[in-house]
């Protein structure tokens, strides 16, 4: 009973999630549900599959609930945000990311202050290049704040279509844009040991390595995809393989498998060299600053390390699941809207489940 449960919770919690982030369910059919559902739960039935049931039904409406919440929680902010668009403001905030882009800067700003009022979410602003708008530097901005689909989309046979655009927005909760507007530093960001560590390594690979392969090295490595020939970058876009030089699920398995079989090849045993793995796949996220894809293809790994130290491949999957659902609690946009969350969670499950399966027809 007891190993069954998970499963079912998570399963539970992952179809309420999706059904809750695409309709908003009136709260008068949901708190009845809730209460229902909660009362069966106490009744002490003999048979289990009906408590496996109704636990998996409790957890369902729960992710309805949760889902909802997330969905009407977007609705307020955007309308909150329109209101702002097409008019001037003056914002404080954060400069979270300062990507380089020629003679201009992109900056995503966070930790917004409007007046008195703190702002959920962030803005996209172009600026003139400038060392002093570094991650970290503490600014005003005031400009002309816009949808942020106006941002500046490229052209090419690489460049995003709108409906992209726009749902790549709303994941990375970017709702307004910025061009050219005047900005005033507080105060210079300082970079963290970890970032300066990374910008020397960048440093490195840039003087010491012709281009493109300086910036390629630059991107693959320490994930600074900006550095990437223009070129090369809708070349890459274009045939469908930029992907490859984003920080995402195949170099977190790349790294973890040379680590892995290193280690057994030097003649550590297998359950030093699954942590040896685990430990240094950590730092190598730490170190290109914890990209969102990394961190979720990095818990990926280690439910398949820990599944493999605890010798039971089985759990991996329970494992996976319950993974799943909590990462979908923390987040439900992540559930229907990331492509990479989708990926990743399929992926180690073909590791989990198909690849034993595909060994024993080749073992026969």
């Amino acid at each position: 009973m007891v190993p069954r449960v998970l499963p079912a919770l998570s399963l539970g919690v992952l179809a309420g999630v999706a059904v809750g982030s695409v309709h908003v369910l009136p709260l008068r059919a949901l708190v009845p549900a809730a209460f229902a559902v909660g009362a069966l739960c106490v009744v002490p039935f003999p048979n289990r599959r009906i408590r496996l049931v109704l636990l998996a039904c409790m957890a369902f409406v729960l992710g309805i609930w949760r889902g909802n919440g997330a969905l009407v929680a977007d609705h307020a902010l955007r309308a909150q945000w329109e209101m702002l668009h097409g008019k001037p403001h003056v914002f404080g905030g954060v400069v979270l990311e300062a990507e380089e882009r020629g003679p201009f800067t992109r900056l995503t700003v966070g930790y917004l202050r409007f007046g008195e009022t703190l702002l959920s979410g962030t803005v996209r602003a172009t600026v003139p290049r400038g060392p002093d708008r570094a991650e970290g530097a503490r600014i005003h901005i005031r400009g002309v704040l816009e949808a942020p689909g106006t941002l500046r989309r490229g052209s090419g046979a690489g460049a995003p279509a709108r409906g992209d655009l726009e749902r790549s927005f709303a994941r990375q909760r970017v709702f307004g844009s910025l061009q050219f507007p005047v900005v005033v530093v507080e105060s210079r960001g300082k970079p963290s040991l970890l970032a300066g560590l990374r910008l020397r390594l960048r440093d490195v690979l840039l003087h010491q390595l012709p281009e493109p392969a300086a910036g390629l090295y630059s991107a693959f490595l320490l994930s600074y995809d900006r550095d990437l020939d223009p070129d090369l970058k809708e070349r890459a876009a274009a045939s469908g393989l930029l992907h490859l030089v984003a920080i995402s699920g195949s170099h977190i398995a790349v790294l973890a498998a040379f680590v892995f079989f290193t280690s057994t090849f030097l003649g550590f045993t297998r359950r030093v060299a699954t942590v040896t793995t685990l430990g240094l796949t950590g730092a190598f996220l730490f170190l290109v600053g914890l990209p969102e894809s990394g961190i979720r293809s990095g818990l990926m790994a280690g439910l398949v390390g820990m599944a493999y130290l605890l010798g039971r491949p089985a759990a991996g999957l329970r494992m996976l699941l319950f993974a799943s659902a909590a990462m979908t609690v923390v987040n439900p946009r992540i559930l229907l809207g990331d492509t990479g969350f989708q990926l990743s969670a399929l992926a180690v499950w073909g590791l989990l489940a198909v690849f034993p399966f595909l060994r024993s027809i080749t073992r026969r």
